[in-house]
């Protein structure tokens, strides 16, 4: 089902961050990932250790992104936040409530564009 890149929130989010990785080649995956709680990741440092995959929520997992795609975040005040990759235009910002989300909107917009197509859940 496609969702609306600027819009998107929580698991969400999480999955189309994920799905973005794929498309970019930065991540492989040998398996399905849904769990009832959202979704997990492999972690590069410890290979048998699964955790919630929240970039919109945990720096560990979104800051390393916002590194890689020269991702700038400003804070605009009355807790606005607006994102933009190195390769997309100012004017094409993303908007969160936290730096966080609004880069992860950013580095969506970067990669699929207005809208991107996420699986349904099983």
């Amino acid at each position: 089902m496609k969702y609306d890149t600027h819009s998107l929130t929580g698991a969400r989010l999480a999955r189309a961050v994920l799905e973005c990785l794929m498309l970019s080649g930065t991540w492989q995956l040998d398996r399905p990932l849904p769990q009832a709680q959202g979704y997990v990741f492999l972690s590069p440092e410890d290979q048998a250790a699964w955790r919630p995959f929240r970039p919109d929520e945990v720096w560990a997992h979104g800051g390393p992104i916002i590194d890689a795609y020269d991702i700038t975040v400003k804070h605009v005040g009355g807790g606005n936040w607006y994102a933009y990759a190195a390769d997309t235009p100012v004017w094409e910002n993303s908007e969160g409530t936290t730096a966080l989300e609004a880069a992860m909107r950013a580095f969506i917009y970067a990669i699929a564009g207005e809208s991107i197509d996420i699986p349904e859940e099983q």
